[in-house]
């Protein structure tokens, strides 16, 4: 599973609407043009975007976020830097652009980590196994098992989980994802052994001397023990046989 999201908007409505406004609300008649802008919107993981003025003047360019940073100031072109971020929470930093007394405003959003998992569950079969969880996060990440027969690793964008051998009564672990501030958690649940038996060939004794072909399926020893006289038991591979 493969989600993919795309963050970088245009910023041209938002342009008219607060580029060129002051902090009290006023506009400023002579105020710092821009033609465009792609500074809003940020992934957690971070990146960077431009300014471009409409004119070709000297202008001073501030953050008020140490996270956001001015990295290039030169002509018409003015690149933004923003950090990866390990918040739950959207955050917000205003640029600000100033030409003398005139002063544009433009405000830097980023996104907060997310995590998304395929499931949250895996159930094992006492024999164990191996099965894959797609996940998707933007920021490094670490993920643990608090149990030592349920082991987890990474393959490119999925969580590979393996289960060993269960000879005991079901259990259950957990599997933790942290990203930045944030956590998921998957459920890992393995059966207890079980006996299973399969359908009896030919079906029924007809005779002294015949015998009926038992399958099972269990992952630990079996016994068969009888309390009969007129017929008689013997285990081979995976299969029970009753001779009469």
């Amino acid at each position: 599973m493969k989600r993919i999201a795309t963050y970088l908007l245009p910023l041209v409505a938002l342009l008219a609407a607060c580029g060129v406004e002051e902090h009290n609300g006023s506009y400023d008649a002579t105020r710092v043009f821009i033609e465009s802008a792609n500074v809003s919107n940020f992934p957690p993981s971070g990146g960077s975007g431009t300014i471009i003025l409409a004119n070709d003047e000297k202008v001073t360019v501030t953050s008020d976020q140490p996270w956001c940073r001015v990295t290039g100031n030169a002509g018409k072109t003015i690149s933004i830097t923003v950090d990866t971020t390990t918040s739950l929470s959207e955050r917000t930093a205003l640029v600000t652009i100033a030409a003398g007394e005139r002063r544009a405003y433009l405000p830097v959003t980023q996104f907060p980590v997310y995590i998304v998992l395929e499931s949250e569950n895996i159930g094992f079969s006492a024999r164990g196994g191996t099965e894959e969880i797609a996940y998707e996060t933007p920021v490094n990440f670490t993920v643990t098992s608090d149990q030592s027969w349920c082991r987890v690793s990474v393959d490119g964008d999925k969580l590979v989980v393996n289960a060993g051998l269960n000879e005991q009564a079901a259990r259950t672990a957990t599997i933790s994802f942290h990203a930045g501030e944030r956590s998921r958690a998957i459920t890992v649940v393995q059966r207890q052994p079980t006996l299973e038996l399969g359908n009896a060939t030919p079906g029924y004794l007809a005779a002294a001397g015949s015998v009926l072909k038992v399958p099972y399926d269990c992952i630990l020893p079996v016994e068969c023990l009888t309390t009969s006289n007129w017929f008689s038991t013997t285990i081979e591979g995976d299969t029970l046989f009753i001779t009469a």
